[in-house]
């Protein structure tokens, strides 16, 4: 009996350590609306044109699949990236990590492309507005062990938001 009450001991206390990972990790919680509102439009004070020139030339790593500097509209091309890159990026559904998603198989891909509007306010201030689109592409099982494919969309962390601002204020010769 002793031995017994000894090992379901040592055995809740393995569950608690290994599951107190997941519950209490370092995650910060996510960002509120509000606050990745305000990272996805900034407001430069320079002209349309310089801010339009300064966002191409933030974007020059990026594969760019559409530009039209009338409308202010710029879109890159997909760019796919490990689930390790996308937990740094975005929020997985649970708001969790998404490396038991990868680990379980249950991630095939992971991609992401940014839409960005260049708008003229007045002849001195621009705003710039950074859409990043987040997908993973889930495998789900079901009770007969199949399973279905499919591609969904999760929530920016505003990482890639503050990169593109940043690299368009050091193109304008901002810190």
């Amino acid at each position: 009996m002793k031995k017994l009450f000894t090992m379901l001991a040592v055995s809740a206390l393995i569950v608690v350590s290994m599951t107190s990972c997941f519950i209490f990790g370092t995650r910060k919680p996510p960002i509120t609306y509000d606050e990745l509102m305000a990272k996805q439009h900034v407001t430069f004070a320079a002209s349309y044109d310089k801010v339009w020139d300064a966002t191409l030339g933030a974007l020059s790593t990026q594969k760019i699949d559409e530009v039209d500097k009338e409308s202010g509209l710029i879109s890159t091309r997909e760019q796919n990236v490990s689930a390790t890159k996308m937990d740094e990026y975005a929020w997985s559904t649970d708001h969790g990590s998404f490396w038991y998603l990868e680990s379980s198989n249950a991630i095939d891909d992971a991609r992401y492309w940014v839409n960005i509007k260049v708008s003229k306010i007045t002849d001195d201030s621009t705003r710039v507005r950074v859409t990043p689109n987040f997908e993973i592409h889930v495998r789900e099982w079901s009770w007969d062990s199949t399973s279905t494919r499919f591609w969904e969309r999760i929530r920016s962390r505003g990482v890639i938001e503050d990169i593109i601002a940043g690299r368009i204020a050091r193109e304008l010769g901002g810190d």
